[in-house]
């Protein structure tokens, strides 16, 4: 049970990180041991959906269920993957099972709108918006108001009723199928999107426009490889001319503001550029995205560049290059990317603190890190893992007391929330506890250390480094029997503890256990060979072992 609750918890922090794969690792290790560990297949299943597993995660979210079917995030998780491979009678009933275990939820509400619009089931979907809607009326900012609504619904939905309709009158108009093909992408009906924009492409294998939506609806039913032929045609196709752009924007096939339909000045080649030149940026995002899903991260990057000196400013270019350029471990390059972005839109928290965090975790640059969190929270000052962040790079260049300040703020953030408001505060909370812990034992503040080691163990109890850092803490105090008693609930839960069975010994070497604790340091020894300070400790241990043999022989 024990090795069980590490693991799990080990896989919580690997998704905190973002390491997905690692995270797998240890959920599925959870579960070997436990397989009646309800939470370990729900996040287990949350991971694979990151990795884009989404049978796995499919497989996860119905074992968790099955094994706890009163946990409402699981529904909602599992409602999100039928959403995305659109089972759409299957999300609705999932979302609905959700909402019935927690009837305020309006996250799931929102979705279920989404998922019922596209079902086609209109006036409940408006229902479900404005019940969202009273439960949180701050949503009223990402809807862009109220009538966001009802425009989402209707101007898409419209769309394809009335091409529809003039398809049956004028069926071989490929017009047509391309307005209605795009309707339906933006509606997120891929399959339907693909199918119209194929008859568009069928009636004219020269129009750009049907191939750069069709390419989308491809990326999103997976079919990287279709998308990328697709928006390589795009890009192969010759660029209009003036008079065949003009042809089509009185057909109304493209649009542009203010354009002189008669002229063929300068003015309006330099409009069908612009045009032009926003078709080759569409594509060759699109197709960049479509190399990146398929790892294909150098011919990613390739058309990246090439889309930049087209659109010198485009920022998801610069982010997604950014993305690419960490993973290949190329952060000073990610770090560049992310500047760019800086330059072109300062105001934006995320980037300060996505540059920070490779500044600070990939190069050790702890002075540069802390310059851009600082910039993300004067942008952002409720940004709780900035603060976090922060803390750590200060406790890195000793600056202590200013660790302590942040760890002290994200703390007193939490202690101003209701249970139900904490968001980002409870991810980072017990974390917190540990690290000031971790602070104040430094500073030789040990009771107050040992306070806040017990707080990170009331909120997370399976954290095996916050027992054995109360026992060093413990340890100082004197209260040897105390270290003990922690350093032996840290063994339970990790046997491969090596900090808890060196503790453990130098705490049964001061209450005269020396046989014991020699047996404590081996075992410390054989799990990290090269620890000097066991050695001597040990051989300190083995000398008072000797020592106790002569005197009693000596009797």
């Amino acid at each position: 049970m024990e090795t069980a609750s590490i693991s799990f918890n080990e896989g919580i922090k690997k998704i905190l990180l973002r390491d997905y794969a690692g995270a797998i690792s240890d959920f599925t290790r959870t579960i070997e041991a436990e397989p009646d560990n309800a939470a370990a297949y729900n996040n287990r299943g949350f991971a694979r959906n990151k990795l884009n597993d989404t049978s796995g995660e499919m497989e996860d979210y119905s074992k968790a269920i099955e094994i706890d079917p009163s946990d409402a995030s699981t529904w909602f998780n599992r409602g999100l993957a039928k959403k995305r491979v659109y089972d759409y009678v299957g999300a609705i009933t999932d979302f609905t099972q959700a909402l019935e275990l927690k009837p305020n939820d309006e996250t799931a509400l929102f979705h279920r709108a989404l998922v019922r619009n596209r079902a086609g089931d209109y006036i409940t979907s408006i229902e479900d918006f404005s019940d969202a809607l009273e439960i949180d009326p701050a949503l009223k900012s990402f809807f862009q108001g109220e009538d966001f609504i009802y425009g989402y619904i209707r101007d898409y939905v419209l769309a394809v009723i009335e091409n529809t309709k003039a398809i049956k009158a004028d069926p071989n108009n490929y017009l047509l199928y391309c307005k209605r093909g795009k309707a339906k992408k933006r509606r997120s009906d891929y399959s339907g999107a693909r199918s119209d924009l194929t008859q568009a492409i069928k009636l004219n294998p020269a129009c750009r426009e049907a191939y750069l939506a069709r390419g989308g609806a491809r990326s999103g039913i997976g079919d990287e490889a279709g998308a990328i032929e697709d928006f390589t045609k795009v890009i192969e196709l010759e660029p209009l001319s003036t008079v065949e752009y003009i042809r089509r924007y009185i057909e109304g096939e493209v649009g542009f503001e203010n354009i002189d339909a008669e002229s063929h000045s300068l003015e309006v080649d330099g409009a069908v550029q612009d045009i032009i030149n926003g078709l080759l940026t569409d594509a060759y995002f699109g197709r960049g995205l479509a190399k990146k899903h398929l790892s294909d991260f150098q011919g990613a990057l390739a058309d990246f560049a090439i889309l930049l000196e087209i659109d010198p400013e485009n920022i998801e270019a610069y982010e997604e290059n950014a993305k690419i350029k960490d993973a290949l471990h190329d952060y000073s390059g990610a770090i560049a990317d992310y500047s760019k972005i800086i330059k072109l839109k300062p105001g934006n928290s995320e980037t300060y603190f996505k540059r920070g965090k490779l500044k600070d975790w990939d190069l050790k640059d702890y002075p540069g890190a802390i310059e851009d969190y600082n910039q993300a929270l004067k942008i952002d000052p409720d940004f709780v893992e900035a603060y976090y962040c922060r803390g750590i790079a200060k406790h890195s260049l000793g600056d202590l007391q200013g660790a302590n300040d942040d760890y002290n703020q994200i703390i007193e953030m939490g202690n101003q929330l209701d249970s139900e408001d904490m968001g980002d505060v409870e991810i980072f909370l017990d974390l917190t506890y540990f690290n000031r812990a971790s602070l104040r034992k430094e500073s030789g503040e040990f009771s107050a250390a040992i306070d806040d080691y017990t707080l990170n163990i009331q909120l997370n109890p399976y954290f095996c480094d916050a027992y054995s850092g109360r026992a060093s803490a413990k340890f100082e105090m004197k209260d040897f029997s105390g270290a003990i008693r922690d350093c032996t609930h840290a063994i339970k839960m990790d046997k491969e503890c090596a900090e808890a069975y060196l503790i453990r010994g130098k705490a049964k070497m001061e209450l005269k256990k020396f046989k014991e604790a020699v047996a404590d340091f081996d075992k410390a020894i054989k799990i990290e060979p090269n620890l000097a300070e066991v050695l001597i400790f040990r051989q300190e241990a083995e000398n008072e072992v000797i020592m106790q043999l002569i005197r009693t022989n000596l009797k």
